[in-house]
């Protein structure tokens, strides 16, 4: 198996040498020292009456096979000691408080040393090992196997010195459960691997296969089926013999002879098919009847044919008479001109005959005439690893025209993905994994939120996706920016770099709602017309509201985007979070514009915002809500306040014109924002920790204002329709950020963020 050096040998003897140690400075309060009687010292911390115990393992024992099997690294077999050392007081192994001083007679002599520290782990952490005078010592923290080797120079020429080593890089053939798994030794020294194996570990598990029994005979025992043991030399299995059932004998019919088979009269027989039978008696055969015709068959160039002759027409039969054959006619030659050679295939340069006659493929080519096959032109193609996508080692194909050779071989796709926003950026494939769930928070779906904000990455960005076009320029567009949601006064262009997904956004002009604009809100969240902003495509954080079954009822933890209920000063209307008046919309005379129904903001939720965070595996698990759109869901504990006015006070003619409606997506109501069993305040104008909510970078992009008096917080949106008087019912209730609650005055804010909610299967 392996060579070992007669100091090694000598070392082996010593099998478990336990030296029980006396204190060297017993204080009252502890000891600093503890010393055994074969010169080993520990200088250190410990506790009073505490004892040091060292047993030194050979090299060919189970424990110091274990330890130095954990080394990774190049050692001098032929220079190696295995020891255990512990501290122990009043029975009981103990562990340092600290660090503690090794000293030790040097096991061996060596041009250097060093300490392998064999953790209770089974991790290994390398100890600097110094000579002093006869001694060596080290330095650890805590007490369990030491390894001694000698230093060692893999780059110099050595011999061999081969041990036993478990690990993946020198297994031969994996366990069976008639022998352990086999590994080949390895060079301790260089970690080359050696011809001779050693078995470790444990037997495989019974490779069983089901098989089919059979049924028993005569006097033939059967088999029943069951499983079996299919590794070769192992008899395990779960069949068992059948007894043998004994003769059937049956009557058989009589037959009838046949020009050359024998008949038979009726007789007894084995039911089985045994062969065993009774009163068994042949008739026998009647001989040819030569009554078929077979015509004269001409011959071809190189085939004979023949003359006419008879078959036997009894049925069965294929006897005829004895006929003559015909020879082959030969060729009828044609005259062929020279043809130039290809990669694979020969030419010829002299003339040469192939036969005329169908079917024949004579010709009259000699080999002093043909031009050898030119061989391939290669050119070279680099190896491609294989991914989530099958890849090649490097591969050779020819140049020339219409040859086709090529040496690729396709080495298997991995399955190793590398997804951006659930895609794989290699193969298109969506990921699996539909959602990830942390606590009371789910993560699924992604959409743009963070600004990118180190000046590096945006640098790159603007690099890769070049500058966007003038405002609504969009016949000089060279780098092909689109228009940023139907919109003329924001350009965007999505880019995957460094393995994450951004949106770049670059705003024009802003937006006018009405007199008010949107320039302040803007600008006081830092953005300017004058730069490419880069967001951030995340995983959306869903906070979960409640589960009912295997469903979950969530709502995003921050407001993802902004709107404004004022269509655009060019009538651009992607502002618009509620219905128009006029018929283009397709909205119904008498419908007012907080009808959730016909909202805007609900169509892009379950267009725009569906299909855009979504993947098609992701969008399986999104229930359908049928949701309650009724005068009591925006006034759940009946409070007259809620809608403005007295006269108003318990009759919202806006939510009593609204249909419920069967939605993906949606906003909350203000039943939902009230409902305590959701971790809201049921009392809507009361502050609520669980109604604060703060925003993404590109919800401020959009124009989300942040509160004066609450930074943090921004307004949001519910679905439930305001009565405030002095709106004509264009606006619904808004969570406001620098009030207690919902909006309930005349001059409501007509804008907010957009916090979407949904019911998914868990």
């Amino acid at each position: 198996m392996k060579t070992k050096p007669l100091l090694f040998l000598a070392l082996a003897v010593v099998i478990a040498l336990c030296f029980t140690l006396v204190a060297c400075g017993d204080k009252e309060e502890g000891m600093n020292k503890l010393t055994s009687e074969s010169g080993v010292i520990a200088d250190g911390a410990f506790e009073k009456d505490s004892a040091l115990n060292t047993v030194r393992h050979s090299s060919d024992s189970e424990q110091g096979k274990a330890a130095i099997s954990a080394i990774d690294k190049p050692y001098d077999s032929a220079r190696v000691a295995v020891f255990d050392i512990s501290v122990v007081k009043g029975g009981e192994k103990v562990q340092p408080s600290g660090k503690v001083k090794i000293t030790m007679p040097k096991p061996f002599e060596s041009d250097g040393y060093v300490t392998y520290h064999v953790k209770g782990d089974n991790t290994i952490e390398e100890l600097a090992t110094a000579v002093e005078g006869d001694n060596i010592y080290f330095e650890t923290t805590s007490f369990s196997y030491f390894v001694v080797t000698g230093l060692v120079n893999v780059d110099q020429q050595h011999i061999h010195s081969y041990v036993e080593k478990v690990t993946e890089r020198n297994l031969v053939d994996k366990a069976t459960c008639t022998r352990k798994a086999v590994y080949r030794l390895v060079c301790s020294i260089c970690g080359s691997l050696g011809r001779e194996t050693f078995e470790y570990g444990e037997f495989a598990p019974h490779n069983l296969r089901e098989e089919k029994g059979y049924d028993p005979r005569c006097e033939k025992d059967g088999l029943t089926h069951g499983k079996r043991c299919i590794t070769p030399g192992c008899t395990n299995t779960e069949q068992k013999p059948i007894p043998a059932i004994g003769h059937d004998i049956r009557d058989v019919a009589a037959k009838e002879p046949t020009c050359t088979e024998i008949g038979w009269k009726a007789y007894k027989r084995c039911e089985h098919y045994c062969g065993k039978t009774e009163g068994y008696e042949v008739i026998p055969a009647t001989g040819h009847n030569l009554t078929i015709h077979v015509p004269l068959e001409e011959p071809t160039c190189e085939k004979w044919g023949h003359e006419e002759y008879y078959k036997c027409s009894n049925e069965g039969c294929d006897y005829h008479t004895e006929y003559n054959d015909l020879s082959a006619l030969g060729h009828d030659l044609q005259r062929h001109e020279p043809y130039a050679a290809t990669c694979t295939e020969d030419g010829y340069w002299g003339s040469y005959s192939t036969c005329n006659r169908e079917g024949c493929d004579y010709n009259t080519k000699v080999d002093r005439d043909v031009d050898k096959a030119l061989g391939h032109d290669l050119e070279h193609h680099e190896a491609k690893q294989a991914d989530c996508l099958p890849g090649w080692d490097e591969y050779d194909t020819c140049r020339r025209d219409g040859c086709d050779y090529n040496t690729k071989v396709e080495i298997p796709a991995n399955g190793k993905h590398s997804y951006v926003c659930d895609v794989c950026t290699t193969c298109q494939g969506i990921n699996p994994v539909k959602y990830t769930r942390d606590g009371n928070y789910i993560y699924f779906g992604h959409w743009p939120q963070t600004r990118e904000k180190d000046e590096t990455v945006i640098a790159e960005l603007n690099a890769i996706a070049g500058t966007p076009p003038l405002p609504r320029d969009n016949n000089a567009n060279p780098n092909n920016w689109e228009s940023h949601e139907g919109t003329t006064y924001m350009w965007q262009k999505t880019l995957i770099h460094n393995g994450t997904k951004y949106l770049g956004v670059k705003m024009n002009d802003y937006r006018a709602s009405g007199v008010y604009s949107l320039r302040r809100p803007i600008m006081d969240n830092g953005y300017f017309t004058t730069e490419v902003y880069w967001f951030k495509y995340e995983p959306i954080k869903w906070r979960i509201l409640t589960t009912s079954g295997n469903s979950a009822y969530i709502m995003s933890d921050i407001a993802l985007d902004f709107f404004s209920m004022q269509p655009d000063r060019k009538g651009e209307n992607r502002d618009g979070l509620y219905a128009e008046y006029n018929n283009s919309t397709g909205v119904p005379e008498g419908i007012y514009a907080n009808n959730w129904e016909y909202s805007f903001i609900r169509g892009w939720l379950n267009e725009t915002f569906y299909n855009e965070v979504f993947n098609d595996l992701q969008k399986e698990i999104i229930k359908t809500t049928r949701l309650d759109n009724t005068a009591r869901s925006c006034n759940p504990n009946e409070y007259p306040k809620y809608y403005g006015y007295a006269e108003n006070a318990g009759k919202n003619k806006y939510a009593d014109q609204c249909k419920d409606t069967d939605d993906k997506i949606f906003l909350l109501s203000l039943r939902d924002v009230t409902t305590t069993e959701y971790g809201f305040n049921k009392d809507v104008l009361a502050e609520d920790s669980a109604r604060n909510l703060k925003a993404s970078d590109f919800a401020k992009f959009h124009g989300v204002s942040m509160g004066h008096t609450q930074k943090d917080y921004v307004t949001w949106y519910t679905r439930s329709p305001s009565l405030a008087n002095g709106n004509q019912g264009y606006t619904t209730f808004v969570l406001y950020r620098d009030k207690k609650g919902v909006i309930d005055s005349p001059d409501l804010v007509a804008e907010g963020g957009v916090v979407p909610a949904l019911w998914i299967k868990l």
